[in-house]
């Protein structure tokens, strides 16, 4: 019949499915390096070719390290999950036991392990025309990155503190050009950071990003394509003074760069540092967020690691807990059809969050306590009188001491309190900021107040730190 195909007629062979190639590239450079080269290469929305030419010139010169490099295929509108881990031992708790002859020695009681590698969540949809691909990726850098060590009388013992780099979001790459996915702090502890919150080292993670269309699908009418723009933000410190002398000066509605390029002379002068860079890539309606966190380990009971072994200590266990640092940026942004100005949001202002936050106990955690407990009670009935009394004492003579410190405490805390009632209070800081932003346009988002410490209760008022947080857009 006219129409009908014949029988025996081969059937056409199925077309490929289209495909895309992600790359990563990795590069560790200095901070004041990274911020050079932000300034530079985004002084214009398309600067893909200038930055991956400039980024290659740091690396053949030396002043910057590839420190990883991965690569995978993924099918269009599909997704891929890349793991490449180890597993890193760490001593989640020790055992404690005196010595015959004094003193008391440590050993591992029970091993943990952390994943220690790189792991990428991806899936791309490659454009209409096969000139760009959309992504989600979350991507996630994991290492040690350093240690920490304790004497506990003639015995050195050390454990292993974590660090890992993360970010996620939505983003639209052309099709074989290189672009800026995130800029991320590097952390190093050393064996003096004990249960101290570890500090960000004067290096950055530079993070690139490459899709290629390797098999396009045949074109189609393509819809309107959402919004997308780049994100720099800057954090500078500096004293209260300058700050406001530069914001006297530069009080322009686009003053924003101009006080931004004066800034670089103060830094030069060492009158400001820059104390972290940030890049963000967003979609319109979307958030991009990037966070580092530094984990240095410490023993629960710190008592246990003097010279000696604690009066009346008892072999027990001692858990390792983990203290926290984090630092993290999140920028949701927005953009109408037919409006040029983007609405941001930043959060945290400061970039940072460096409370220690201790682990929560499990429940086996928590049932091995009260056996603890339990075994010493039944240890103290054997106790003769003597050994009671003499701790009765010891625990007498402790407590006095510990009520004279706290009144000594109380009553600088009270003079500090009186000394403070005259002094104006600090700027007042957010956790977030919102703002309208133009394209290519500099602002000056945020004036944060530093926390006062003991140094700085002593200051002048115009000598106290604060940061300046700078945010510039592309589109």
């Amino acid at each position: 019949m006219p129409g009908k195909a014949k029988a025996d007629q081969p059937s056409a062979p199925a077309a490929d499915r289209a495909q895309a190639s992600l790359e990563f590239d990795v590069v560790r450079m200095p901070l004041a390096e990274a911020g050079r080269l932000l300034r530079k290469t985004f002084r214009h929305a398309d600067a893909a070719a200038e930055l991956r030419a400039e980024v290659d010139k740091m690396l053949a010169g030396g002043t910057a390290e590839r420190t990883d490099y991965t690569t995978f295929n993924i099918m269009d509108d599909e997704s891929c999950n890349l793991e490449g881990v180890d597993d890193e031992p760490y001593s989640t708790a020790w055992q404690v036991d005196p010595l015959e002859h004094g003193g008391f020695s440590i050993s591992t009681a029970s091993i943990g392990m952390r994943h220690v590698g790189t792991i990428f969540d991806a899936s791309v949809k490659i454009a209409p025309d096969n000139l760009s691909v959309s992504t989600s990726v979350t991507a996630q850098w994991a290492e040690i990155c350093g240690s920490t060590a304790w004497r506990a009388g003639k015995q050195l013992v050390s454990e292993p503190a974590f660090t890992s780099s993360k970010f996620s979001r939505q983003s639209r790459l052309s099709s074989g050009n290189w672009s800026l996915q995130a800029v991320l702090p590097v952390f190093e502890v050393s064996e003096e950071s004990q249960s101290a919150p570890a500090q960000a080292a004067r290096d950055r993670l530079v993070i690139l990003a490459k899709a290629t269309v390797q098999t396009p699908h045949p074109p189609f009418p393509a819809a309107e394509k959402t919004p997308q723009c780049r994100v720099l933000c800057e954090w500078i410190g500096t004293d209260a003074a300058t700050a406001d002398a530069l914001s006297a000066k530069f009080n322009g509605p686009n003053s924003g760069e101009a006080m931004r390029e004066a800034l670089d002379a103060e830094i030069a002068a060492g009158a400001a540092v820059l104390e972290d860079v940030a890049a963000v890539s967003v979609l319109s309606g979307t958030k991009g967020k990037q966070e580092t966190i530094c984990d240095v380990p410490r023993p629960g009971k710190l008592d246990f690691f003097t010279q000696a072994a604690p009066t009346g200590a008892s072999p027990g266990q001692v858990a390792i807990e983990f203290v926290k640092t984090r630092r993290a940026i999140e920028v949701e942004a927005t953009r109408r059809s037919g409006n040029k100005g983007w609405r941001l949001k930043l959060s945290p202002t400061d970039g940072k969050s460096d409370v220690p936050e201790p682990p929560e106990k499990k429940e086996d955690e928590k049932k091995s306590e009260k056996k603890d407990e339990k075994k010493v009670e039944k240890k103290d009935e054997k106790k003769s009188e003597e050994q009671k009394r003499k701790e009765e004492e010891e625990k007498k003579k402790a407590e006095e001491e510990k009520k004279k410190k706290d009144e000594e405490k109380k009553k600088k805390d009270e003079e500090e309190r009186k000394r403070r009632e005259n002094e104006p209070p600090p700027p007042p800081t957010s956790e977030k900021c919102e703002l309208q932003i133009q394209p290519d346009k500099t602002v000056l988002a945020a004036k944060l107040a530093k926390p006062l410490n003991s140094e700085g209760r002593d200051a002048p008022a115009g000598k106290r730190r604060v940061t300046l947080l700078f945010v510039k857009l592309f589109e």
